[in-house]
């Protein structure tokens, strides 16, 4: 298995942060690498945030819609992986609903960890 590790900002936005610096965790794991990105997590942050400042970051794939009638995060690709794959959510080793992505806060301290089966 391949492991490559990336620190980044979460988000270019963040940079203009004047709050002390408080991390998280993002791992994406696959059937053949694990990547593993850290950066500062700021108010009103949510999982989604997390997922696509990664991914540019990393230069990672991610397409992504939000469905406002159903309130529902739908990823369409994430890092060669596409709608028909199964992806799993958890924060701090808890499963979260894939869905509620764009809705699911973070805090300091956090893990995400987005399993790609």
């Amino acid at each position: 298995m391949q492991v490559i590790v990336v620190v980044a900002l979460m988000a270019t936005m963040f940079l203009t942060s004047r709050s002390q610096s408080a991390e998280a965790q993002l791992i994406i794991l696959s059937s053949d690498q694990e990547r593993i990105f850290q950066g500062e997590v700021v108010e009103d942050m949510v999982v989604l945030d997390a997922l696509n400042a990664s991914a540019r970051a990393g230069n990672i794939p991610l397409s992504f819609s939000i469905d406002e009638v159903r309130d529902a995060t739908i990823i369409t690709q994430l890092d060669g992986h596409d709608a028909g794959d199964t992806i799993r959510f958890f924060i701090n080793s808890n499963l979260i609903d894939g869905h509620k992505i764009h809705s699911i806060p973070l805090r300091s301290g956090d893990v995400i960890t987005v399993k790609i089966f």
